[in-house]
């Protein structure tokens, strides 16, 4: 997102950025809403030639729309879209390497829980699930190792809120990277960059859809 667009998302109120804060109109055909693409390959003059769109697995006009429109929502740089919810925690996680060591909330969706008490610790990593609404608690967590900072907030399916400012706080003083579940919040309430927080995810089948 360049500064200027991100100073005029600030500006406008959420109602206004859902509807302007995509595309814009098609500039092939001044079509208000934006076209969907279904097509897998896309052609190019040149074998060299550095096109942006040559196969969908890589970049789409379609997910280019949904994402600069995430993003805008947001207000960050940059969105990524993936096939389900739980593909972009994964995704997250690619972050991690073997010896690191990870806080999150003890009362996480029972998928991500999953992933944090059965497969991170196959690859080295540790995870320790802690009350993150008790930040003494969660600065007594915190080790010379820990890589991550994993928040849900509104939690799921407690509906526990959690102080991002203090979480955000306690990311930059370990070095460790903060992530905020906003799928319960949606952008329409709540926005996680804001209070310091370096990434955010979503299932957008839920309130955001």
């Amino acid at each position: 997102m360049t500064r200027e667009r991100e100073a005029n998302s600030r500006a406008m109120d959420v109602d206004t950025l859902v509807i302007h804060g995509g595309p814009g109109p098609d500039p092939a055909t001044g079509a208000v809403t934006p076209p969907i693409h279904p097509s897998s390959t896309f052609v190019r003059q040149r074998i060299d030639d550095d096109a942006k769109y040559r196969y969908s697995r890589g970049a789409s006009p379609t997910r280019d729309a949904l994402e600069g429109l995430l993003a805008t929502l947001e207000h960050g740089v940059e969105a990524a879209a993936f096939a389900s919810g739980m593909a972009a925690v994964n995704a997250t996680m690619q972050l991690l390497a073997s010896g690191d060591h990870v806080i999150v909330g003890y009362d996480c969706y029972l998928t991500t829980y999953d992933i944090f008490a059965n497969d991170l610790p196959r690859y080295g990593i540790e995870s320790s699930l802690v009350d993150l609404t008790d930040i003494e608690a969660v600065q007594a967590a915190v080790r010379p190792n820990t890589r991550m900072v994993y928040i849900e907030s509104p939690t799921n399916p407690l509906l526990d809120v959690v102080d991002l400012v203090a979480m955000a706080e306690i990311g930059r003083g370990s070095g460790a990277i903060t992530v905020v579940g906003n799928t319960f919040a949606s952008p329409y309430c709540q926005n996680p960059i804001y209070f310091g927080i370096d990434l955010v995810v979503h299932s957008t089948t839920k309130h955001l859809g």
